[in-house]
């Protein structure tokens, strides 16, 4: 057996351990399950086809970051314009979260995991990364990578849960009660929500250009 430790991105990381206690077995259990089935298929080939699928599948992600963003946006400008001590509530809001986000380990963007394989697999894996000029790491990464764009896109993930609908609702509903509170408190209400809506698209644009980097 071979012990070999990958670094995940959360997301996937996240998706190896959620199908792994689903299924009731270790994540070096699912992996191995995984990178065995790619071994029966036959050499591996890439499919630059699942970049654009990867970009198709982050748009229900955006949606609901933009609802999220523009509300925490214009939150933000409300307060700083209309209380005395805007700033400080801002900055302590601020620091709350961020330990709240460490706490839940939100903050980490990328998670180690450590797996065993047998001989047997390990060594079609060095066989396929030198036919593709991979190092073994990187090429079960992307062996993994591609079972969750398949095991989504098979799943329709273009459609939300219910738990993800309820929370879109109440987030909608709070982003547009906000937007109606500053529209009647706030003196040139347009130009603030005009700034919020322009800096969440700003940070969407960074956040979703990095996603498909």
């Amino acid at each position: 057996m071979k012990i070999i430790s990958i670094i995940f991105d959360d997301y996937l990381a996240n998706w190896i351990t959620g199908c792994a206690q689903k299924n009731k077995i270790t994540v070096s259990k699912f992996i191995r399950d995984l990178l065995y089935e790619k071994m029966q298929q036959g050499p591996v080939e890439f499919n630059y086809n699942n970049i654009k699928r990867s970009n198709k599948y982050s748009q229900i992600n955006r949606s609901e970051m933009g609802y999220i963003i523009f509300t925490a946006k214009l939150l933000e400008k409300f307060i700083l314009a209309n209380e005395e001590q805007g700033q400080i509530l801002r900055n302590l809001a601020f620091e709350e979260t961020e330990n709240l986000l460490n706490q839940m380990n939100f903050n980490n963007k990328k998670q180690r995991i450590c797996i065993s394989i047998e001989n047997i697999l390990f060594t079609w894996l060095s066989s396929e990364a030198t036919r593709l000029q991979l190092k073994v790491i990187p090429l079960i990464r992307w062996l993994i990578e591609n079972s969750f764009m398949q095991n989504n896109l098979t799943t329709n993930v273009q459609s939300l849960s219910d738990p993800q609908k309820i929370a879109m609702k109440h987030q909608i509903t709070s982003c547009k009660l906000l937007e109606k509170l500053v529209n009647q408190t706030v003196d040139d209400a347009s130009k603030v929500i005009d700034e919020a809506w322009l800096k969440t698209d700003n940070m969407l644009l960074k956040l979703f250009t990095e996603q498909a980097v």
